[in-house]
């Protein structure tokens, strides 16, 4: 009974999804980065899988009397097929999310401003140009109660906020640059993966009608 053929497709698919999988937790800096292995671990996933699904299939739609122990191979397939397609979409929608949440954050700094030069008390004014220094790294002048305007002098702390929040903003930046990397990956992976499903349904509907003998050969005792 040849059912081990599927079988041994799903394992081939999870042991390259693993492949990719560790070389992003164990090396990210290094094996992590290398497009050209996930992406060939992709392929081989896809081609496996959908091989093995339709492999399945066959030998549990077919006329034989072993045909019962191709369901094992077939879920296992289907799980895995379908799996790795909600682990794209569901990718793409969280990362999108957490790409496009920053710039949905008002601005703050013409609020600041507006309190610098507006505020109730010179207390607040000074603190509203305290803000806009550590924020922004830009010196402005607030009102004092005299009714001129002085130019907020930062302090030690004050300077070493914003290098802290400058080296922070710039993480962020770097952050969203990977970001962006595997937002425009993911919809390819979808459609690349679901493309290789129905093409190996195609042409293994077709190999069936041409050669059906020796499909049987590889999956039938």
């Amino acid at each position: 009974m040849k059912t081990s053929v599927p079988l041994w497709m799903f394992f081939g698919a999870l042991g390259a999804d693993e492949v990719s999988n560790i070389c992003k937790k164990l090396f990210p800096e290094t094996l992590g980065r290398v497009m050209a292995l996930h992406w060939g671990c992709a392929v081989a996933g896809a081609i496996l899988c959908s091989i093995g699904l339709f492999l399945s299939l066959r030998g549990l739609f077919s006329k034989q009397k072993n045909r019962r122990w191709f369901i094992f191979p077939c879920v296992l397939n289907l799980s895995f097929l379908t799996a790795t397609l909600a682990m794209y979409f569901f990718a793409y929608v969280l990362i999108d999310k957490v790409y496009h949440m920053s710039n949905e954050l008002p601005g703050t700094l013409p609020k600041l401003v507006d309190k610098a030069q507006a505020g109730s008390t010179e207390a607040k004014r000074v603190k509203a140009a305290q803000a806009i220094y550590e924020l922004y790294g830009v010196k402005i002048a607030y009102l004092n109660d005299a009714g001129s305007f002085t130019v907020y002098e930062p302090s030690e702390l004050d300077i070493a906020f914003y290098n802290q929040q400058k080296q922070s903003h710039e993480d962020i930046l770097r952050s969203k640059e990977t970001l962006k990397g595997a937002l425009d990956q993911e919809p390819y992976l979808f459609s690349f993966f679901l493309g290789i499903f129905f093409l190996t349904f195609i042409f293994g509907s077709l190999w069936v009608l041409v050669r059906k003998s020796e499909l049987e050969e590889i999956i039938l005792p």
